[in-house]
């Protein structure tokens, strides 16, 4: 089975005793409004959020879908989350595509202009793995801003901070989260908003019916009471990311930028196709980034101690050719 550091998942799995109890429950059944409703105060009282304004989802990717079909006129970084441009594209949105700089750098004179559209923000970023602005950018923003800001925390998880405690039920900002990340459901799809009073409403009668699956739900009510259990697991995942971002920044040559998630973004003196060439003869798989943020570019996420390392050591062996070239004396 192929090493998977390209979709950032979680690279463990749930516990057995969590399958198994999941497995025991009704699967001939539709998810019913009790059910929903429970999952949704639990989700409530971790986050400390009111209950009526968590809205759950099929993964956060269809919370996006749900705000963006719902609003229409919409703007997000380039680059940012592929799911923005996705959505918009599909279903054919007037979207804005904002520019941000070389090194990931937030244009924040130029967004004004397009203040008037929903406005869709990563935090961390993706694909740089940054946090590309703070509590008091996003203060500003909200002061300033006319319509809706959603700020995507998939990630916040595995960074030194959440913003989500500046929710305000009567204010602009609306939040997005996923168990797939931090909480390992990434194939039950799972994810939530948290909203205002005056967006409610619209969104949820744009909801399907039955739009999250029964066991989604009882796997987030195990994992949910369960919170000392899956921060071992971030707090695994920061420890190998510091890891591999010290080994990799020894590496003459080759452009690393800090992460808060549970990838790295990086930009080798070479092609990635041989790079990606070699790890794949190797089972390793990671997202090459070369359209998006450059030449040699690309993205790995952050694996099993074991996995990392044999990625570590192709990385190096592959670069270790041109670090030689750049070093010999003339």
């Amino acid at each position: 089975m192929a090493v998977r550091l390209h979709l950032n998942e979680n690279p463990w799995d749930l516990p057995p005793e969590a399958k198994a109890w999941v497995a025991d429950q009704a699967w001939h059944l539709y998810p019913d409004e009790a059910l929903y409703d429970l999952v949704r105060t639990k989700v409530a009282d971790r986050w400390n959020v009111p209950a009526e304004s968590v809205i759950l989802t099929n993964g956060a990717d269809e919370a996006i879908a749900l705000l963006m079909l719902w609003y229409r006129r919409v703007a997000f970084w380039r680059p940012s989350f592929s799911g923005y441009a996705w959505v918009a594209r599909g279903w054919e949105l007037d979207a804005v595509e904002i520019p941000l700089g070389p090194d990931f750098e937030v244009p924040w004179t130029a967004m004004w202009e397009h203040r008037d559209r929903l406005l869709l923000l990563d935090r961390p970023h993706n694909p740089s793995g940054m946090c590309l602005f703070g509590r008091a950018e996003l203060a500003d923003l909200l002061e300033r801003w006319q319509a809706w800001v959603v700020l995507d925390e998939t990630y916040a998880d595995f960074a030194r901070d959440s913003l989500t405690d500046v929710f305000d039920p009567d204010g602009r900002l609306i939040v997005l989260r996923s168990f797939s990340k931090s909480f390992c459901m990434a194939g039950l799809r799972l994810g939530f908003m948290v909203v205002p009073r005056p967006v409610r409403r619209p969104l949820e009668a744009r909801r399907l019916p039955f739009n999250v699956n029964r066991l989604a739900l009882y796997a987030a009510l195990w994992v949910l009471e369960r919170p000392e259990l899956f921060q071992t697991y971030v707090n695994a995942v920061c420890r190998e990311r510091q890891a591999m971002l010290e080994r990799m920044a020894r590496l003459p040559g080759l452009r690393v930028w800090p992460s808060e998630a549970n990838f790295i973004l990086f930009r080798g003196p070479l092609p990635l196709e041989g790079l990606v060439r070699r790890l794949d003869m190797a089972g390793i798989r990671i997202r090459p980034l070369e359209d998006v943020v450059g030449p040699g570019a690309g993205r790995v996420s952050v694996g099993r101690p074991e996995d990392n390392a044999r990625f570590l050591d192709i990385l190096e062996a592959y670069y270790a050719p041109a670090v030689s070239d750049r070093m010999a004396v003339p």
